[in-house]
């Protein structure tokens, strides 16, 4: 087949597929992300489909308003496999960006998926190329070709997504709290950093945040996290004594004594391990359970409540433990 029939094939099955649609949506093109099935639902809010024919930057070019973009969109074309379906209807173009970013952003909480949402369109980007007289409005969102795989790929199941649908309105509303969103961003936008040493930085920020210390921090952020991750005994202990080698590592790598290298899979295996409030499932037997954690944020006002709270739970249960362990 000549390149022109190619590309007449291409737009016709497009067109077929345009033919089917319904409805108004945005549709955000997810660049890195596997799943067992071909569409998974979160209704009746939004879809995650899979892409077909992704377009081109011939197409890009044909289709979109904007035609200063299409070669950046055009850069992932290959690797947007499956795309987020959003509804517009009822209600507003921002309403609709935000719920896509608390769906991305739980699903990467909850599975530690590395992906990108490089783009957004006002067509399926599997049937921007049926489309040929620029009324396609696109809009380049998430623009970082150097992002960064610290972990393998793992495929995403219902039951991922099940549990996206279960904690959405929670996450919309700790999101409110601004300690909660720097570790949310931190966790989502680590692999974007333009370096390793950057990316443990802002994962170590993001851990900080959640706990809102701001003295004696290898001490009392190694205390707090053992006491909500683990139940009382050895394994307290232990957890304790590792975060804080954890966080000597940090400080060597801000002084730039560690070698960067160093942090190839360490960054997803220390916030999926110690930011267990990102995970609400992960610790609802725990000491500190996700209603814990979203009271003492709602009724605690001051920073000074928010460590006595802390300091209660940490100090009786490792006292608990048989002994304290040393700074």
């Amino acid at each position: 087949m000549d390149l022109v029939g190619h590309f007449e094939a291409r737009k016709l099955r497009a067109q077929e597929r345009l033919s089917r649609a319904k409805g108004r949506h945005w549709y955000f093109a997810v660049v890195g992300l596997k799943m067992e099935s071909d569409s998974i639902g979160i209704e009746p809010l939004a879809r995650f489909s899979r892409v077909l024919e992704p377009p081109g930057e011939i197409e890009l070019a044909a289709a979109c308003k904007d035609s200063t973009i299409f070669g950046a969109v055009a850069r992932y074309s290959k690797g947007i496999q499956f795309e987020l379906e959003v509804k517009r209807d009822g209600v507003s173009d921002q309403g609709a960006f935000n719920l896509a970013w608390w769906i991305v952003s739980a699903l990467r909480i909850r599975t530690c998926a590395e992906v990108l949402v490089v783009a957004v369109a006002d067509h399926s980007w599997s049937t921007i190329a049926a489309i040929d007289d620029r009324t396609c409005h696109a809009r380049l969102l998430e623009d970082h070709p150097k992002s960064r795989l610290f972990s393998e790929v793992r495929v995403i199941t219902k039951d991922d997504i099940d549990w996206v649908a279960r904690h959405l309105v929670s996450l919309g509303e700790l999101l409110e709290k601004p300690q909660f969103r720097l570790a949310v961003d931190s966790f989502c936008s680590h692999n974007q950093a333009v370096s390793t040493r950057m990316a443990g930085a802002m994962l170590w920020a993001g851990i900080e945040a959640l706990f809102s210390i701001s003295s004696e921090l290898r001490f009392r952020l190694a205390a707090y996290v053992a006491t909500t991750l683990e139940e009382r005994g050895k394994d307290r202990i232990e957890c304790y004594r590792r975060v804080k080698r954890l966080y000597d590592f940090r400080s060597r790598l801000g002084r730039c004594r560690q070698k960067a290298s160093a942090l190839k899979f360490r960054p997803i295996t220390l916030v999926a391990r110690f930011c267990p409030a990102l995970r609400p499932d992960h610790c609802s037997h725990r000491c500190a359970s996700r209603a814990q954690i979203v009271t003492l944020y709602r009724t605690a006002d001051r920073r000074q409540d928010r460590l006595s709270y802390w300091d209660r739970q940490t100090t009786g249960v490792i006292r608990r433990c048989g002994r304290v362990p040393p700074p």
